[in-house]
């Protein structure tokens, strides 16, 4: 998506209000981003010390290996759910630009008409990153309580 707010800025008649309008959706993004993975530092530790106890308490290869996979598995659970979240965000994002494009083709002013419509975009989809944290955060608890 980013490669594709990189374009509408670059067609834009006010390059500028559109960069920057995408650069800060982008830090809200890295900081929501770096937010979930401190958040997910507890998750990881409780694998890795559940992984541990799998060396004490087994002796031989196969069971190690069984319970160290099962110590991986919220682990492994929450990092696709987040993956599959994340998919929907971009898809949904990417949906809205691709609606702004067919738009922008009929337009007058194709770029105005494409800027104003990617602007919205951005606009509307910045609680999405809010509700995008908050099922992160849910999935992040839900994975915690399979220790």
């Amino acid at each position: 998506s980013s490669c594709q707010l990189r374009w509408i800025a670059a067609g834009s008649p006010n390059p500028l209000a559109m960069q920057n309008a995408i650069q800060e959706f982008s830090r809200k993004m890295e900081d929501m981003q770096t937010r979930i993975q401190t958040s997910a530092l507890k998750l990881n530790r409780k694998s890795v010390e559940c992984t541990l106890k799998c060396f004490d308490r087994h002796s031989e290869i196969k069971q190690v290996e069984q319970c160290a996979s099962k110590c991986q598995h919220p682990v492994e659970s929450f990092q696709n759910a987040l993956n599959n979240e994340g998919k929907n965000v971009q898809n949904g994002l990417q949906g809205c630009f691709q609606m702004c494009q067919s738009k922008a083709t009929g337009a007058s002013d194709p770029q105005a008409a494409m800027e104003s419509c990617g602007m919205q975009c951005i606009k509307d989809f910045e609680p999405n990153l809010k509700q995008f944290e908050s099922r992160a955060q849910s999935l992040l608890t839900q994975a915690m309580s399979e220790f």
